[in-house]
């Protein structure tokens, strides 16, 4: 049992050291993705005001 949960933990962290070594965005936007994380709500709203106004126009 102990073992097993040993094996588990070491893939667990094989994962987690290859998803931090990997980025999903270019280090250029770092300062937007961190933005939208921190302000996703307020992102969501501008988004969704933005597209009802195009697509009023379109």
């Amino acid at each position: 049992m102990k073992n097993d949960f040993l094996k588990e933990l070491q893939k667990e962290a094989t994962t987690q050291k290859k998803l931090n070594e990997e980025r999903i965005f270019p280090e250029f936007l770092d300062e937007i993705t961190s933005f939208i994380g921190i302000h996703s709500w307020q992102t969501l709203l501008i988004l969704s005001v933005l597209s009802t106004i195009l697509v009023e126009l379109i």
